[in-house]
């Protein structure tokens, strides 16, 4: 067995904090999946970040060996050294448990420990982050004097150095006491995980946002569990587990639930559509010629223009198919070039486009919340951006308080509503298919990481998503007027 079986990671410890299942799963799983578009941006904006933290000491020393006994052993001998004063990566073994230091600082006869987050808030998974780290570094006696994060700083402008990109945040009490609870557990998660057996598994909560529930543990084979039901939240999911209920179709009758949650329930229990009654008028409100309008921003840690504070949301693209009067359907489109700030540009192309009639039909809030940051940018187009926002209809919204399908299991996103309500329609063809891949191809465009002879083929590939997003739009409203008058019929 080679030492890398025999250990237990930062990731893989935290994941078994929350259910010692799935970190075994995480811990044996030898099913990878390729990193997404997304991911890989993401990552590398995270090396920028961890390399301008770096910058910022002169004399450190960068354990970057991979071979952790290696890596050990030079972590030792830089420790003893007083000469060093500072230590990237350093690397530790508690145990089966082994950490790396982002930053170790001697301070006195101890040490800083630092952590480098690309957030720029501070939660309790960065705190419980760095815990781990101390837990390992302390269970081997080392003295240290505090724990500190460096966030990304609000305040930050890119090309503007004003403010610093990091800025620390001391979490060294909080941390002590989390990294102390940590080692109450670190025996019996190490035994779990290691084990050639996985453990018995348990419906908990964190159950919904596992990777390997449907296909490798206790969700296998059931179609309906209760976190499918919308909004649950934790108090009722545990009273639903001490009932003995796991799947939505065994939910008792009497038990309190949102009058949205008892609509998902019922269609589950039925397998039927429900469409609840006053669509029809809601849908009569909308005012002709109908826009189906959507966006796509990026939003990086390093924001690709200058003078943009960290993760700008900087709308980059938008599509818009126009329904006239007697039905004909006209679509209209904007894709910024890329090598400079398109802001200016969108929302005057945009104002231009989407005239000053008819309502404007979005799919979730995220047009009207765009929309605001562009009034605060811009706040001589503020009035006329005002005026787009008065026209704004929620479709989301609408399918949310009006349409249950046991289909959507619990979701209204279009994603899942579009190949139910209007089968065979889907993104499944195309080459980008979500909003993160576009947001890591525009940031490519952007940066000038594109071929030259792959830029057109990409620029087609973000507009045809785009433009499959409001043409969805168009055939889930058809869908719906179609269901609302045979729902007034009924009545």
């Amino acid at each position: 067995m080679t030492e890398t079986h025999m250990v237990v990671s930062k990731h893989t410890f935290l994941t078994a904090r929350k259910c010692r299942t799935m970190g075994w799963h995480v811990r044996h799983n030898t099913q990878f999946q390729d990193a997404t578009l997304v991911e890989i941006v993401r990552r590398e904006q995270g090396q920028v970040v961890h390399e301008y933290a770096r910058s910022q000491y002169k004399n450190g020393v960068f354990v970057d060996d991979t071979n952790i006994a290696k890596a050990l052993k030079l972590t030792a001998e830089l420790m003893v050294d007083p000469s060093c004063e500072v230590i990237f990566e350093a690397c530790f073994r508690h145990g089966r448990c082994v950490a790396r230091a982002d930053i170790l600082i001697r301070k006195n006869d101890g040490w800083i420990v630092e952590e480098v987050k690309s957030s720029k808030s501070l939660k309790l998974s960065l705190k419980e982050d760095i815990a781990y780290t101390v837990m390992v570094i302390k269970g081997l006696g080392v003295e240290i004097e505090s724990a500190k994060l460096r966030l990304v700083n609000e305040c930050y402008r890119v090309g503007v150095e004003i403010e610093p990109l990091l800025k620390p945040i001391d979490v060294t009490n909080e941390v002590f006491e989390i990294a102390d609870d940590f080692e109450k557990d670190r025996n019996s998660i190490e035994n779990d995980i290691l084990s050639e057996f996985c453990p018995d598994a348990e419906w908990k909560y964190v159950c919904s946002a596992c990777d390997y529930f449907s296909q490798d543990c206790i969700g296998r084979g059931v179609a309906s569990p209760i976190f499918q039901i919308p909004r649950i939240g934790r108090k009722k999911f545990d009273k639903l587990i001490e009932l003995g209920v796991t799947e939505i179709k065994l939910v008792p009758k009497d038990f309190k639930l949102s009058e949205r949650q008892l609509g998902v329930v019922e269609v589950v229990k039925s397998g039927e559509m429900h469409v609840r009654s006053g669509m029809k008028e809601a849908l009569e409100e909308w005012c002709d010629p109908i826009h189906y309008l959507d966006f796509e921003t990026v939003s990086t840690c390093i924001p690709v223009y200058s003078g943009l504070t960290p993760y700008t949301q900087i709308p980059t693209q938008y599509s818009m198919h126009v329904r006239g009067c007697k039905g004909s359907l006209d679509h209209m489109e904007y894709l910024a070039e890329g090598s400079s700030d398109c802001r200016r540009e969108f929302i005057e192309t945009l104002l231009e486009d989407v005239g000053f009639e008819g309502s404007i039909v979005v799919y979730s809030h995220f047009e009207n919340t765009t929309l605001t940051n562009l009034q605060k940018w811009f706040s001589d187009l503020s009035d006329e951006i005002e005026c787009v926002k008065d026209r704004l209809v929620d479709m989301e919204k609408l399918i949310r308080g009006f349409v249950y399908h046991p289909g959507f299991y619990g979701r209204t996103s279009i994603k899942v509503v579009l190949p139910v309500l209007v089968p065979g329609m889907d993104y499944s063809k195309l080459e980008i298919s979500n909003g993160d891949d576009a947001l890591a191809m525009f940031y490519r465009l952007a940066m000038g990481e594109v071929h030259p002879d792959s830029v057109e083929s990409t620029r087609l590939a973000l507009m045809e998503y785009c433009k499959l997003d409001t043409l969805a739009m168009v055939r889930i409203h058809d869908v719906l007027i179609e269901l609302a008058n045979q729902n007034s019929k009924k009545i």
